[in-house]
């Protein structure tokens, strides 16, 4: 607790990464458009809009195999 963390500067994988995103968008002329609303409405999880019930009560069929099993 409270001591000195050295700062190393960017992780190298992290920087060649970023580089090389960076050339392949410009050869392929595409750039990531990330958290705008057009992307939002295509990519998002449209299955979060539904309320699901995750306990929903058992059919009697079920409550008594349950019952019979003990």
């Amino acid at each position: 607790m409270n001591y000195p963390v050295p700062n190393l500067g960017q992780d190298k994988d992290v920087e060649s990464s970023i580089l090389n995103e960076r050339i392949a968008s410009k050869l392929v002329g595409h750039k990531w458009n990330f958290k705008t609303d057009e992307t939002w409405e295509k990519y998002r999880n449209k299955a979060k809009d539904t309320d699901y019930n995750f306990a929903p009560e058992l059919d009697g069929d079920v409550k008594a195999s349950i019952a019979s099993d003990k």
